[in-house]
Order: structure tokens, then C-alpha cells, then sequence
């Protein structure tokens, strides 16, 4: 089960961010590989950065489900406040939310 939001700058992308669950793990390039994940996609020309944050241990899945925004979640609505304020950072593209019992949390930015 997935839950997204898309940017509306980002429609174009739509395509992409309906893939990615997809395809995450056989393609892009990986530029960071630790407790999470960073991978650049080249779509149409874009280089897009998509970060899968690892799972996170028992007591933080309880704490993100049921007390706190999840992380992938909040780097997603971060980046907005920042430009708003005229803060210079990424514009946050997409967030997508994979739920199998488990939380993995796919940002794209």
C-alpha cells in the first residue's frame, strides 16, 4: 500500500514517482549507501535525487505511526517553510509512503 503526494510544480513527473516503488531498487545511480539510502534517476533530462530512509527500529515505528509525522514526510514539508522564508534549498518534488508491516519511507527532492 502507498501513500504519495506530488508536488504540483512536479505533475510532469508523475509517471516517474508512480514507477519508483517499481524500480528503486535495480536502477539509478547510488551515491549513498548507509542506515539510508540515496540514488540519482535521470528523468527526461532532470537529475533526481530520491532517498529511501532505512527502517526504522521497533520503538521509532511505533513513535512514526501513531505520535510524529515520519521523517520522509517532514523532508518533504521542510523544504517549503525554507523557500518561503528565502531560504536557497531543493524544492521538494514527491513523498511516498510504503506501509508492509513495516515503514519504508521513499523522499524525492
Amino acid at each position: 500500500m502507498y501513500k504519495r503526494i506530488i508536488n504540483s510544480k512536479f505533475n510532469a513527473l508523475k509517471p516517474f514517482v508512480d514507477s519508483l516503488p517499481y524500480i528503486f531498487e535495480d536502477n539509478g545511480e547510488t551515491i549513498y549507501t548507509g542506515r539510508n539510502l540515496i540514488k540519482v534517476f535521470d528523468v527526461d533530462g532532470l537529475k533526481v535525487n530520491v532517498k529511501r530512509y532505512g527502517i526504522p527500529f521497533f520503538i521509532n515505528r511505533v513513535v512514526y505511526s501513531y505520535l510524529r509525522k515520519p521523517k520522509g514526510l517532514r523532508a518533504y514539508t521542510y523544504p517549503s517553510i525554507l523557500l518561503k522564508a528565502g531560504v536557497n534549498t531543493p524544492e521538494p518534488i514527491a513523498y511516498i509512503e510504503e506501509r508492509k508491516g513495516v515503514d519504508r519511507l521513499l523522499l524525492l527532492c
